[in-house]
């Protein structure tokens, strides 16, 4: 079901950046959903892609979201561990932690 999945967040993301723009919060949300279901998938490569373009676009939002880009680096840490860069997934759960204590 996860490729259906992707599908389906795709078909949003395409939809989210014709009807608004492609650095909206709500872009970036689709990214940090597609991540999510790659790394269900096992598709940690793409997951990290996904982040990338995430995290682009929330510092590019004047109104930066904190909690997405929390959000993003949570899903490196996860990946990063998987992975078996566990000192840099340490780091990224961490950096996760600091943007949400702010």
């Amino acid at each position: 079901q996860y490729p259906e999945s992707l599908l389906h967040f795709h078909k949003a993301l395409e939809i989210y950046e014709i009807q608004f723009s492609s650095n909206h919060v709500y872009v970036s949300g689709s990214y940090i959903h597609l991540a999510w279901t790659s790394i269900f998938a096992g598709d940690f490569m793409g997951a990290k892609e996904y982040c990338e373009k995430a995290l682009e676009i929330i510092k590019m939002i004047a109104s930066k979201d904190q909690t997405l880009e929390a959000t993003v680096y949570f899903l490196f840490g996860i990946i990063n561990g998987r992975t078996d860069e566990r000192h840099r997934s340490l780091l990224c759960f961490q950096k996760a932690l600091d943007i949400e204590a702010v």
